[in-house]
């Protein structure tokens, strides 16, 4: 059966190999939880540090079971309706199916899988999150990789996208952003493309924010 396993290093059928990593996991873990210990409350809240269920593969997020729905709407308008009715019903329906507050053996302080998933694909450079160094700027990236980015690129939606029929006249060329109210970083490149080929400015937002 072992045989039969991941090719992953740490789950070879090779037992010694499996313990040793298992050892060597246990002592990263303790060795954190003394490194916290010692720092002060400033460098913990600064540095955004505290001893966690350390998860070595992106498999902990993305392997994640879920009930994954596909709709099929009329047409764009009733998309970007439904859209933001789900931005809306999603959360609820996610706390009230939370199942999820044991990982790797060990009680989180959490309930629900949604935060380990962003958490697991969250590509952003140090720059990006705010933070000082990191790589040179990469010309090929929005913001040239140093631009802030609020969260995972992989997370909750950042705006809604139904402000009425698209072949309203007086919302052809507008955004309305009564409930828009965070900031939507975007690739400046795509936009520009997306409003040149015609596309309404709120959804060229929407998907010009994916591209950062």
């Amino acid at each position: 059966r072992e045989a039969l396993g991941s090719e992953t290093p740490l789950f070879r059928a090779n037992r010694g190999s499996v313990a040793t990593n298992s050892t060597q996991l246990l002592e990263l873990k303790m060795a954190l939880e003394s490194a916290v210990s010692s720092l002060s409350d400033e460098e913990v809240k600064k540095y955004n540090v505290r001893p966690s269920i350390h998860m070595d593969a992106m498999a902990f997020g993305m392997g994640c079971c879920c009930l994954q729905i596909t709709f099929q709407a009329t047409d764009m308008d009733e998309s970007r309706f439904l859209f933001d009715q789900l931005a809306v019903m999603a959360p609820i329906m996610m706390a009230l199916t939370a199942s999820t507050p044991v990982l790797r053996g060990r009680l989180a302080d959490t309930d629900c899988r949604w935060g380990i998933i962003s958490e697991c694909v969250d590509d952003r450079r140090p720059a990006e999150r705010g933070r000082q160094g990191g790589p040179e700027p990469d010309p090929e990236v929005a913001g040239k990789g140093y631009r802030r980015l609020y969260k995972s690129r992989y997370d909750s939606i950042s705006t809604y996208i139904f402000q009425g029929k698209t072949d309203d006249s007086h919302m052809t060329n507008r955004i309305l952003n009564i409930y828009n109210d965070i900031p939507v970083p975007i690739d400046e490149d795509k936009y520009r493309d997306l409003r040149k080929a015609g596309i309404d400015p709120l959804l060229s937002q929407h998907i010009a924010h994916i591209f950062v």
